[in-house]
């Protein structure tokens, strides 16, 4: 997926548009910035879902989105979170805020996810540190958004999923979200329709028709998909079905390791108890 990088001017715009409506012209002049960059900046925030632009007469007229992620950071704006949002939000902040929500991620899973320099990525974490908004939980080594920001963290989380929604709309015409984390998302389509890039998931990794008639794939890094992992995600898709559930027995009982490996794809699609409510039968 690609990463969004907002700039100041652009939290700077979305804000003076949260008072009422804006010519782009007005916004300019009462920003001191030339027409032609303000426009790019409405265009990049239009893009990203935080505002839209409706005609009035002759002139275009800019006012938040009416979407979640535009709602909550107006809602943060409005509230006076007390954070220094462009040292949160501008640069290379939407890249590596998603990550952070809980249970968060190391150093270096924080590095691999990011499509970033590993210097970029430590100098944000330790800005954002000493403004108190990162922790790093000692037993696992984990950075995530420290407890208070419930603010901030419900706007990384709802833009998350607006991007993912329409990424996965981009993907095929139809296509349904089911499952999406910090490093890809789990959609379904009906079965027949030509997807390309995606990695088969699901019902469709297994090469059999255990869940429903519909065709899944995983957006991500990873490009292949394991047996334990298509069965993992089947039984996200559908956690009754008696089949899949036995397919999982067998195999946590042939091998041990197995049956870790099953246990720590479940943790990451959330389904850790799902998982040892089929193991116990």
């Amino acid at each position: 997926m690609v990463n969004e990088r907002l700039s100041r001017w652009d939290l700077r715009i979305f804000e003076t548009v949260l008072s009422g409506d804006k010519a782009s012209g007005a916004i300019a002049k009462a920003l001191g910035l030339s027409p032609s960059y303000t426009s790019e900046c409405i265009k990049r925030l239009v893009g990203m879902g935080l505002v839209e632009v409706r005609r009035a007469g002759l002139s275009a007229l800019v006012r938040p989105a009416k979407g979640g992620a535009a709602t909550s950071l107006a809602r943060l704006v409005k509230e006076g979170s007390g954070l220094d949002l462009p040292k949160v939000l501008a640069g290379p902040g939407l890249a590596i805020l998603p990550h952070l929500l809980a249970p968060g991620m190391t150093a270096n899973e924080l590095i691999e996810a990011v499509s970033l320099s590993r210097m970029t990525v430590m100098e944000r974490i330790r800005l954002w540190r000493g403004m108190g908004l990162v922790v790093r939980d000692r037993p696992t080594g984990r950075y995530r958004l420290a407890p208070g920001q419930s603010g901030l963290a419900e706007f990384i989380a709802s833009y998350s999923e607006e991007r993912i929604r329409n990424a996965a709309a981009e993907a095929a015409a139809g296509a349904i979200l089911l499952w999406h984390g910090p490093e890809g998302f789990l959609f379904s389509v009906d079965a027949g329709t030509p997807v390309k890039g995606f990695a088969p998931a699901g019902p469709s990794a297994l090469g059999a028709r255990v869940a429903t008639s519909r065709d899944y794939y995983l957006a991500g890094r990873r490009r292949r998909i394991s047996q334990n992992e298509a069965l993992v995600q089947t039984l996200l898709i559908d956690p009754q079905n008696p089949r899949v559930r036995r397919m999982i027995r067998v195999r946590a009982e042939e091998n041990g390791r197995r049956r870790q490996d099953l246990e720590e794809l479940a943790r990451w699609y959330g389904i850790a108890e799902v998982l040892a409510s089929a193991l116990e039968g």
